[in-house]
């Protein structure tokens, strides 16, 4: 994960640290902004800005002329969090499950979770919005994959925190909190994990939707997995396969796929799912993974461990995404992270 992390930001991570390992109890004073400056060899003003997020936080209090004190009972500084994220397809209630039990830890704040709605659900959803907004929502947080037509979020980001996860398709301009996955690295090193292994002409899987303009995410994983094959070199080619859905016309396009001289040794499917007929033909013809065709997913949904052989994957790191968001929201910081996807492998290309 990539991060632009300030000093005070370095200062105020190391003292959430001291209070919840107990080295100061509730009451006690921290130390001046002199001694605390000198003690993390910086300015008395990096030192303030510090305290200043954990007092806005809840977590200290400044007694007048008396310095900085533990609370008693810190206090979220966020009271209600509206999440709208979908629901549908095991990686985005993975998201919502996620936000929910760090909420969960949290008693004082309310998430309301609102699905985005369709395009003729628009004008209602936004009066929606602008009535969790006028009630003084303290932060917005969404998912900015695919959904152009949220795109009248924007005009709340300079009255209300917001944050957007996952992908910036819609929010790439915003001047909002992000902690986005770097598909580019997933294409990457999905890729290089198939090379490293022997393989050398692998086959991308992507969906119809590929030369749809909200498919940046599947361009940036397949331009991460030619740089692969770049860096690889010795003849090592990653071929794009557009492949629309399970059914009879794509099992034809892969059996011609497969029947063709130049047959790839890999296949590396966008979605998990999109390995399931590929995995049927490569039976019909007498293939076998890994020994012939080496197979890698995207995303590691359960159909990872419903496929024969047991489905190598992407994962991109949900858990890692939602507490970089959450403790983003806790501190109402304006920051924007990367998180690096990573293969889990497993019998498909091992």
């Amino acid at each position: 994960m990539t991060t632009t992390t300030t000093r005070s930001q370095q200062i105020y991570e190391t003292l959430c640290d001291s209070l919840a390992s107990g080295d100061y109890q509730a009451g006690d004073s921290l130390p001046s902004l002199r001694l605390l400056a000198s003690e993390y060899g910086t300015s008395v003003g990096t030192v303030r800005g510090a305290l200043s997020l954990l007092a806005h936080e809840g977590r200290i209090e400044a007694r007048h002329g008396s310095g900085f004190y533990v609370a008693e009972r810190p206090r979220s500084a966020v009271r209600t969090v509206l999440l709208i994220a979908r629901t549908e397809g095991d990686l985005w209630s993975d998201f919502v499950r996620l936000f929910s039990d760090q909420l969960s830890e949290s008693p004082d704040t309310r998430l309301i979770l609102e699905k985005p709605p369709a395009y003729r659900q628009l004008a209602a959803f936004q009066a929606k919005i602008a009535r969790y907004v006028e009630d003084g929502v303290d932060a917005i947080v969404f998912d900015g994959s695919a959904y152009s037509h949220l795109g009248f979020l924007r005009s709340y980001v300079e009255r209300v925190y917001t944050l957007c996860y996952f992908d910036d398709y819609i929010a790439q301009a915003w001047p909002c909190a992000k902690v986005m996955s770097d598909f580019f690295h997933g294409g990457y090193t999905g890729a290089r994990h198939l090379l490293d292994r022997g393989a050398r002409r692998i086959a991308f899987i992507v969906p119809y939707t590929y030369d749809r303009d909200d498919s940046r995410d599947q361009h940036q994983t397949a331009a991460g997995c030619d740089r692969a094959a770049q860096d690889v070199g010795d003849g090592a080619i990653c071929q794009t396969v557009l492949l629309a859905g399970n059914d009879a016309a794509a099992s034809e396009r892969l059996r011609e796929l497969f029947s063709g001289d130049q047959r790839p040794d890999a296949v590396f499917g966008y979605c998990d799912f999109r390995l399931e007929n590929v995995i049927a033909v490569m039976a019909e013809m007498g293939l076998r993974a890994p020994e012939d065709v080496k197979l890698l997913g995207y995303y590691d949904t359960p159909w990872c461990q419903f496929l024969k052989p047991e489905l190598s994957s992407i994962s991109v790191c949900p858990d890692e995404i939602v507490a970089e968001a959450w403790r983003l929201i806790q501190s109402l910081a304006m920051e924007n992270h990367v998180v690096r996807p990573h293969v889990i492998g497993r019998a498909s290309s091992i």
